[in-house]
């Protein structure tokens, strides 16, 4: 949940989502922890309970939304053409996925 969320604000560049990712990881578990051991404090219920309850409305939006796409038939345009329509330089095409020459 938390790597898709920082997502939005940084950018899909991994370099700047990664740490961002961590940091933001580690911030929301201690935020949980703590918030399940004020809850019912004689008793520590597992910090999992509370996890799987906030990140399961986040999945099943997402996979939702996905279906809701695909369902369209919106895959949405590759990054060579994004690239292209952009004016932008596009990377060089792997051997594989070159088409192959007339002889």
């Amino acid at each position: 949940m938390v790597p898709h969320t920082t997502r939005f604000p940084v950018g899909g560049d991994h370099r700047r989502v990664l740490p961002v990712a961590m940091l933001l990881g580690a911030v929301f578990l201690v935020a949980v922890d703590i918030a399940t051991r004020t809850v019912d404090r004689p008793n520590e219920p597992p910090v999992s309970i509370f996890t799987t309850a906030l990140g399961m409305p986040c999945c099943c939006c997402g996979v939702l939304r996905r279906g809701a796409r695909d369902a369209a038939g919106h895959r949405g345009p590759h990054r060579r053409d994004r690239l292209q329509a952009r004016g932008r330089r596009t990377p060089p095409v792997h051997r594989a996925h070159r088409p192959q020459r007339q002889r």
